[in-house]
């Protein structure tokens, strides 16, 4: 405590300045007893909310102390904490500025938990900024539709196996020609193309493919708009197209960098 010669008076509670009007007006003992009946603010000590609150926020501080038998007590305060409160004012011990810290956190924790229970991450979220809960509930739902698309795959080869009749040679032989024919009935350079380069590829082994130019255009903008589908495509073995690591040599030909580049400008001229 500390008494001015105007008779104003400054208190302190555990470090914390009291935020009253003390005076010394109606003597010491009046002065004492009005300390006496104060009732500190306690702060936020709830287990839960402190898992939520910053360090060193904008509207509030933690405080982290070591007790007698060495557990740690932390505390969660308004950066305008009264350091009093006003009696009957609330049941829990509180100033006025703490208890509005107690209900951001409390609002914090339940955005928290309403996203924990969340599985979808948008694919532009960075991951940092997603919680570990939520990562780990994620990947669970990947790893068994990973699981369920590989049992899928292992059923349509087997039924391939199975049921699937496979050709002599002269009938293939027979089917080429007949495409071969049927090839010269078709009016658009660019389905001419594709067919010529299905032909072509599809004999040989992925390493060996050579592509055209619009093969490869057309490539990118299907895997631009779903690399999903476009990777289940390259694994039934349905059209013979380039792999993505030829579609990555493509896209990133110029490595990014920060600021102008002048590599990029020329590509665009």
């Amino acid at each position: 405590m500390r008494i001015h010669k105007s008779e104003r008076v400054e208190a302190w509670l555990d470090g914390i300045k009291v935020d009253s009007t003390l005076t010394l007006n109606g003597g010491i003992k009046r002065l004492l007893l009005s300390v006496q009946s104060m009732i500190q603010c306690k702060g936020v000590t709830e287990a839960d909310l402190q898992d939520v609150a910053d360090v060193c926020g904008e509207g509030h501080y933690r405080i982290i102390s070591r007790l007698e038998n060495n557990e740690l007590k932390s505390v969660v305060r308004s950066r305008k904490c009264a350091g009093v409160r006003v009696v009957g004012s609330s049941k829990l011990l509180l100033c006025n500025q703490c208890r509005a810290t107690r209900k951001t956190l409390e609002k914090r924790k339940s955005r928290r938990v309403k996203s924990e229970q969340t599985t979808d991450i948008s694919a532009k979220t960075p991951l940092e900024r997603v919680a570990k809960a939520k990562l780990i509930s994620a990947l669970k739902v990947q790893r068994q539709t990973t699981k369920d698309l590989e049992q899928k795959i292992r059923k349509i080869q087997n039924d391939i196996k199975t049921d699937g009749v496979q050709l002599s040679q002269s009938m293939h032989n027979s089917l080429m020609e007949v495409f071969t024919q049927k090839e010269n009935d078709i009016d658009s350079e660019f389905h001419k193309m594709f067919w010529a380069e299905q032909k072509k590829n599809f004999g040989r082994k992925k390493k060996s493919r050579r592509w055209h130019p619009s093969m490869i255009k057309l490539a990118l903008t299907l895997h631009s708009q779903s690399p999903a589908a476009y990777r289940t495509l390259l694994d039934t073995g349905l059209l013979a197209l380039p792999g993505e690591t030829t579609l990555h040599d493509y896209t990133n030909y110029i490595a990014p960098k920060q600021g102008f580049q002048k590599e990029v400008w020329m590509e665009t001229q």
